[in-house]
């Protein structure tokens, strides 16, 4: 039994050195976010290019004490097109004891306060447009 302390994703790694979300752990911190999807490339995180990176390396990027931050910046191919789009993602990372009976009810928990800060980031992001738009007039 340990604690895992991580974003809730799985990545996979092509030899042109390109890591990629391969899923996303329901219930987990990046699901619960929501910026990430399955097949988005990551680009940085926390600002260091991960781009022809090892995944011990990139895995060590995430890693971090449960409830500190990480920003992820990763590339999305949208449409029929292929135009990408850039996506910026700040996650807190969670801590669960794998293997404990009390997992998941720690999930519950994390996941219920992911979704109360998501909540009031989304607050702050409408009142800000709000004085952007008064500013403006």
């Amino acid at each position: 039994m340990g604690i895992a302390k991580g974003i809730g994703v799985t990545l996979y790694s092509t030899e042109e050195g390109v890591c990629g979300i391969e899923s996303i752990i329901p219930g987990g911190v990046a699901q619960v976010e929501g910026s990430l999807q399955v097949g988005d490339i990551m680009t940085e995180v926390n600002g260091v290019p991960v781009r022809d990176t090892t995944m011990d390396e990139i895995h060590e990027l995430l890693s971090g004490a449960a409830g500190s931050s990480v920003t992820i910046c990763a590339a999305r191919t949208m449409g029929e097109a292929s135009e990408e789009e850039e996506v910026r993602a700040i996650l807190f990372r969670a801590g669960v004891e794998v293997g404990g009976e009390d997992a998941h009810e720690l999930c519950s928990d994390v996941t219920q306060a992911m979704e109360a800060l998501r909540s009031t980031l989304a607050s702050v992001k409408h009142s800000l447009e709000d004085v952007t738009l008064n500013h403006k007039q």
